[in-house]
């Protein structure tokens, strides 16, 4: 069975900061006077915090205990009547893959810390995609107690949680599920299962998750080889090059293993250069990938017999940029196979 997948709404779904500050401001400016105002920064700087913590943040100068505790109820619920008209933007290709992930089967949901009401304004820009949803106001609680308390209301066993501040992370975790962080949202992650530099991103980084999670996927994991190059140590600008030297590779060079999988990752590291923990989530990686591709290209036996002596001769490549072995070390190492070439470099671009 796929795992349920459970989105955050701000900085994850979309991006209402600028009608949401336009709210904020003008409620504020009844108490607060003609010079109140909640700029679309400080506005984005409230997502994720609670409805407590936001009234307090957005309160910008001196006002007694009623009239703060009128303003701050009056100011959201004047958020929810004018999100109605002035909507948040959707992110890049945001339905095309909300599409294409309830066609293959997962289950979508959405948990929030907002009041009543406000999930509701964003439904209609997705009609008819997501199952259930639920925010702070049901609960009054953490959003790992409303996770929870979505999942159970819904039979839900197995999830991933989609979101993209820290808060969102250390929720999903103390919940007690894996955390793929939308680094294209408003925050950032400290350790999460996955990262989605962009929306489009995220099918594929919850197949990775999915795999190093155990999690059945019910899908088919061997996709095009281009749209598995993702990785959280990797900015966008370096998955497009790891894309195009994907491109460059042919079918039957990976058949016959003239070309490993695996020593794509090691041209990378040779042309650019990387810290020992980028080579390590590089190496794992595409270790997985591997495993998948000898799937989807029927590698007979002697060609996976050859890849345990790529991996070792990608490892002796790195010493290489440290200094332990040189280049005439590295040829006369890699003269005993044949799938490496008459040079015995085990570098596609060399």
């Amino acid at each position: 069975m796929l795992p349920a997948l459970i989105f955050d709404l701000d900085g994850t779904l979309w991006d209402a900061c600028k009608p949401i500050a336009e709210a904020w401001t003008e409620v504020g400016k009844k108490y607060f006077g003609p010079d109140y105002e909640v700029s679309e920064e400080l506005a984005r700087a409230q997502m994720g915090l609670t409805m407590a913590i936001i009234g307090e943040n957005l309160c910008l100068g001196e006002i007694d205990p009623e009239n703060k505790k009128k303003f701050i109820a009056e100011a959201f619920d004047y958020e929810i009547e004018y999100l109605k008209e002035h909507p948040g933007k959707l992110f890049e290709n945001e339905l095309e893959v909300l599409c294409r992930l309830k066609e293959e089967g997962y289950p979508l949901y959405i948990v929030s810390n907002c009041q009543a009401g406000y999930i509701e304004n964003f439904l209609p820009l997705a009609p008819s995609l997501f199952v259930d949803h639920m925010c702070w106001s049901d609960t009054e609680a953490p959003k790992a107690v409303t996770i929870r308390k979505l999942m159970e209301r819904n039979g839900i066993e197995k999830a991933i949680y989609i979101g993209d501040t820290e808060g969102d992370e250390t929720a999903t975790h103390e919940a007690g599920l894996p955390f793929l962080h939308a680094d294209y949202g408003f925050g950032s992650a400290v350790s999460p299962e996955g990262v989605a530099y962009k929306f489009a991103a995220i099918p594929e980084q919850i197949k990775v998750i999915c795999r190093n999670l155990g999690l059945d996927t019910n899908t088919q994991d061997c996709l095009e080889f281009k749209e598995m190059l993702t990785s959280k140590y990797l900015t966008s600008s370096q998955i497009e090059m790891l894309r195009v030297k994907a491109n460059e590779i042919k079918e039957e060079e990976i058949k016959t293993a003239r070309i490993g999988v695996i020593v794509l990752a090691d041209s990378f590291v040779r042309e650019n250069g990387t810290a020992d923990a980028e080579y390590d989530a590089f190496y794992s990686y595409f270790q997985s990938l591997i495993s998948v591709n000898s799937e989807q290209y029927h590698y007979d036996q002697s060609v996976m017999m050859v890849m345990p002596l790529i991996f070792l001769l990608t490892f002796f490549q790195y010493f290489v940029l440290l200094g332990v072995y040189s280049e005439k070390d590295m040829a006369s190492m890699g003269n005993p196979f044949s799938g490496l070439g008459a040079s015995g470099s085990t570098n596609p671009t060399a």
